[in-house]
Formats: C-alpha cells, structure tokens, sequence
C-alpha cells in the first residue's frame, strides 16, 4: 500500500534523516575542526574530512548526533576524550558511562542533559556532582533537583545564566529583580527577549546568539549591534545573512552552526518518492 503525505510534512521528514551535505554557499576552506567537531549535523562531513586521522576524529567526543557516540565507542574507545564524553547527551554515550562509572568525569556529567545521567548521579554519586555545573544544567531533573536546593541556599546568579529552562528564568526574576535577565540574553525565553528589547540599553554581544524571531528582527534592523555570535545563531535568517555577509562570519562559531548543513536534495527527493 502507498501512503502520500503533504509536502511539508515530507520536508520534515527529510530534515531530521542524520545524513546532511554542506550548504553550497559555505566556503569549506574557512570551516574550523573545532567548530565543525561539536556540530550534531557535521559527523559525517568532519569523519571524511579527517579520514584516519585519530588524534582529530576524538574531537567528536561531546558530538551528540546519533551516529558519533557508536562510532567512538567501537573503533576509538582508547582515544575518547572523557571530559567531553561525559557531557555527551547521546543515549549511548551515557549507558557506556553508566556501565563504566571509571571513566566518568563528574564535574562534566553534572551538565549532562540527559535524564538518565542526572539520575544515575542524584542516585548513585550525588556527593561527586559539581552543583555550579548541575545549576545550569536545562533537564528537568537537574532542575527539580535544583529548586530544592536554592530553598536552603540562595547561588550565585552567574550559575544559573546559561540555563534555558523556563522555572529557572522565573526564579532568577523571583529572587535576583528582572535586571537579571540582562545576564540571560542568548536564550530564546518570551520574558527575556520582553526585557532587552525594553531595555536596549542592556543589549550586549550574547544577544546576537538569540535565535528567538523577534532577537533576530531588531539585530536585523540594528546591524550595528550584530557581534560574533550571530555566526552561532540558529535561526535560519541568521545563517542567510552571513551567507550573503561572508566577511562578518566568525568561522570557529559558524562551523558549529547545524544551519550551515542541509538535508542531501537526493535523500529529500527518494523520501517523497516513497511518501509523497
């Protein structure tokens, strides 16, 4: 029986198959491996592009796509970078570690996103979490347990600035006034981007890794205040412009851009042969 979906649902589709070409605007010669090795999109490409080069193809230690966690763990287990490693979300870098608790470098595991590293930790090695790490950790478990935690002690706000999570963000207004959120301005929050955009005095460098539309709408209206890190911004418009303002690009944060890879038009097209 053949199944015919919409087109935009076949888009879809297509953009979550792993297997991902460079766009052909993006000049590969300026691409940086440090960039290129965190990118979840990128394993493919950065893997060819090293070719047998061990001392490089262990820089994917923290690349969380489906497909690098396996590969280290079969041919490169003696080269892992375990700091990195241990910060990786992939399900199987964490059942590894899990299994293999030696291995495990604690301070990196606290920031772990992955629901079951934090509770393997709260479980098993609660006193070998590094909590300024845990506190800005954006899984859920990690904030519950954080919640509780700020009731007996009251952090440092610079702990927290870099955790997305909403219950965060509104304990942060709760207890520090809502200047804090200053000091969140990379983060794609409705309240945040509320409060910058009052207040564009407080507008720094962050903000321009905003992908939050209406971030994006005022950097593109105000390019004077665009700054490096709109090469790290993942909002589609972002991309476009650099790709149209090559000489703005910062190479190292734009090679770790997922945007700067697209979904093969080949793999796309046999996905609407078979549901389209």
């Amino acid at each position: 029986m053949m199944y015919y979906l919409p087109k935009d649902i076949v888009d879809i589709i297509a953009d979550y198959v792993e297997e991902k070409k460079l766009k052909n605007d993006v000049d590969e010669k300026k691409l940086v491996d440090g960039g290129l090795c965190d990118n979840i999109h990128a394993f493919d490409y950065f893997r060819k592009i090293c070719g047998e080069e061990r001392k490089k193809l262990k820089k994917l230690s923290a690349n969380e796509s489906s497909a690098a966690a396996p590969f280290l763990l079969q041919y490169l287990l003696e080269d892992i970078d375990w700091y990195c490693f241990s910060q990786n979300s992939n399900p199987s870098a964490v059942e590894y570690l899990i299994q293999h608790p030696g291995n495990i470098n604690y301070e990196a595991m606290s920031g772990n996103t992955n629901p079951k590293a934090i509770e393997f930790l709260l479980q098993h090695h609660s006193d070998k979490i590094c909590l300024e790490t845990l506190y800005g950790n954006p899984c859920d478990l990690a904030v519950e347990h954080v919640l509780k935690l700020v009731k007996k002690e009251k952090p440092p706000i610079c702990w927290l600035w870099h955790n997305s999570h909403p219950k965060i963000i509104d304990y942060c207004i709760n207890n520090f006034g809502k200047d804090c959120l200053r000091h969140f301005s990379s983060l794609p929050n409705d309240k945040v981007v509320d409060y910058i955009l009052k207040n564009q005095a407080v507008i720094d460098e962050y903000f321009s890794e905003n992908p939050h539309p209406r971030a994006v709408d005022y950097l593109l209206k105000n390019q004077n205040l665009i700054s490096k890190y709109f090469s790290a911004n993942e909002n589609p418009r972002a991309v476009d412009y650099l790709l149209k303002k090559p000489e703005l690009i910062h190479w190292e944060l734009f090679s770790g851009n997922p945007l700067i890879f697209e979904t093969d038009p080949r793999i796309a097209e046999k996905l609407r042969l078979v549901f389209g």
